[in-house]
């Protein structure tokens, strides 16, 4: 269902429902454009854009990432390695000792991590509330 227009307001509302069921681990990526303008135009506008529209149903594994290690010092300092080809996963680090491996793409049984700071305190860990 797509619905535009008017709705009693000073601007226009644009609403895309794919309606799809996505099963865990699936993305679905829909990218639109809206073109306005003279309606004699229209047309001739909208072509170039044609080619830059995108809907795709996305699966775990259709990225390939790269490995992402977790070094830590002392439990309290952490850095992150990241190997320097995609596909790849050897990485190295100075100093520390590695804590975890994960990706820079979802994979199947990981669990993303998220660093928040606030004021002095800081957070690492994979509850992002």
């Amino acid at each position: 269902r797509i619905r535009y227009g008017q709705a009693g307001r000073d601007y226009n509302v644009f609403t895309v429902n794919a309606r799809l069921r996505l099963r865990s681990g699936q993305s679905y990526v829909s990218r639109q454009f809206l073109i306005n303008g003279l309606l004699s135009k229209i047309e001739g506008d909208a072509k170039q854009w044609v080619d830059e529209t995108a809907n795709d149903l996305l699966e775990t594994g259709d990225f390939v990432g790269r490995s992402l290690v977790m070094y830590s010092v002392d439990n309290s300092v952490y850095g992150i390695a990241a190997a320097t080809e995609r596909g790849g996963e050897t990485t190295t680090c100075s100093q520390g000792v590695v804590r975890c491996i994960g990706s820079s793409v979802p994979e199947k049984g990981m669990n993303a991590y998220f660093s928040i700071s606030c004021g002095n305190r800081t957070y690492l860990g994979p509850d992002r509330y």
